[in-house]
């Protein structure tokens, strides 16, 4: 996965963000999460993982995390 200029509008950068990961969520459960993956300061990121699909995963999103953020995300996108 490819992030691209994803920033905080605070800071206008994604600092203090210096780490992000992704996890699927199906039907409001996380079925799985990558390792963290480096974030510049200018939003830019790319997260290499792999996460197993369930058999049934209803209403699937994706949400960039930060790690140790105690569950915290960032941004989300829909699967269709």
């Amino acid at each position: 996965m490819i992030l691209h200029g994803l920033v905080l509008a605070d800071t206008g950068t994604a600092r203090p963000v210096t780490e992000v990961k992704a996890s699927l969520v199906c039907g409001g459960v996380v079925a799985g999460t990558t390792d963290p993956a480096p974030i510049g300061a200018d939003g830019d990121a790319e997260i290499r993982g792999t996460v197993s699909i369930p058999a049934v995963c209803t209403d699937p999103i994706v949400l960039i995390r930060v790690p140790g953020g105690a569950g915290a995300w960032i941004a989300a996108s829909q699967i269709p």
